[in-house]
């Protein structure tokens, strides 16, 4: 699987990664992994939650302010299947 290797080498990069969550843009959970040090500070219900509002601003940020926010464009990453 394509997203469970980027998140094994984003989760590499740095001790500071504790979380690599890939969604599509409905905020529907493709794939998540966490450190091994780390704990989830989230349930999985508020998980899912965070990730369906994220995914409703960043559609809608994307949706009225594409041309101000064009260097912002890579804060969320679009994994394609």
């Amino acid at each position: 699987m394509e997203a469970e290797k980027a998140a094994e080498k984003l989760l590499k990069l740095s001790p500071s990664v504790r979380m690599v969550t890939f969604c599509d843009m409905k905020g529907k959970l493709v794939f998540s992994a966490h450190s091994k040090k780390v704990k989830n500070l989230l349930s999985k219900k508020e998980s899912k939650e965070s990730l369906r509002d994220a995914a409703k601003r960043w559609k809608s940020r994307r949706d009225h302010f594409q041309e101000s926010l064009a260097l912002v464009s890579t804060s969320l990453q679009n994994i394609p299947r």
